[in-house]
C-alpha cells in the first residue's frame, strides 16, 4: 500500500521503466516551463506535478492530487499525428490501470484534453489530465509518542 507522495512518484517512475515506448520521466516542479521541458526531452515523454492535497480527518485519509502530461514528437502529416495520438490515448488508459492496480482504493481521473503543437519546425502531440490518488492514513505516529 502507498503510504506517501513520495511512494506515488517513486512507483510512476516504476510504471514508466516498464512501458516501452515512454521514454522519459520528469517531475514538474514549474508547471509555467512546460514547453521548455518538452522541448528538452527525448519524444514520448511522461510528466508529473503535485497540484494539491486534501485531509479528511473523519475518514483519516490523504487525497493528493497530481497533474500529468505525455508528450511525443512526430512527423507533420495525418497518419504520424493520428498514430502519435492514439498511443498517447493508450498511455493514460495504462496509466489509470497501473494506478488502481498500486492503490487498494479508487483512482479519480479527471478531464483529459489533447493538443497538437507546431513548436519551431517539430510537432508534437500532448494529453494531459489530472488525477487523486487517495492514501490512506494511520494515527500511528501519535500513538508511538504516546500523545
Amino acid at each position: 500500500m502507498i503510504n506517501s507522495h513520495k511512494e506515488v512518484v517513486m512507483e510512476l517512475k516504476k510504471f514508466v521503466e516498464n512501458v516501452p515506448f515512454i521514454n522519459e520521466f520528469k517531475y514538474i516542479k514549474d508547471f509555467e516551463s512546460l514547453s521548455q521541458e518538452i522541448e528538452n526531452t527525448k519524444p514520448r515523454m511522461f510528466l508529473l506535478g503535485l497540484e494539491s492535497s486534501s485531509y479528511d480527518d473523519e475518514n483519516y485519509n490523504n487525497d493528493i492530487s497530481y497533474r500529468f502530461l505525455f508528450a511525443d514528437e512526430c512527423m507533420y502529416d495525418d497518419e504520424a499525428v493520428i498514430l502519435s495520438e492514439t498511443e498517447n490515448l493508450f498511455c493514460v488508459s495504462a496509466l489509470s490501470d497501473y494506478l488502481r492496480y498500486i492503490n487498494e482504493t479508487p483512482i479519480e481521473m479527471g478531464t483529459v484534453t489533447t493538443t497538437t503543437e507546431n513548436m519551431e519546425g517539430r510537432v508534437y502531440t500532448t494529453i494531459s489530465g489530472s488525477f487523486t490518488f487517495t492514501i490512506k492514513r494511520k494515527p500511528s505516529f501519535w500513538t508511538q509518542i504516546g500523545a
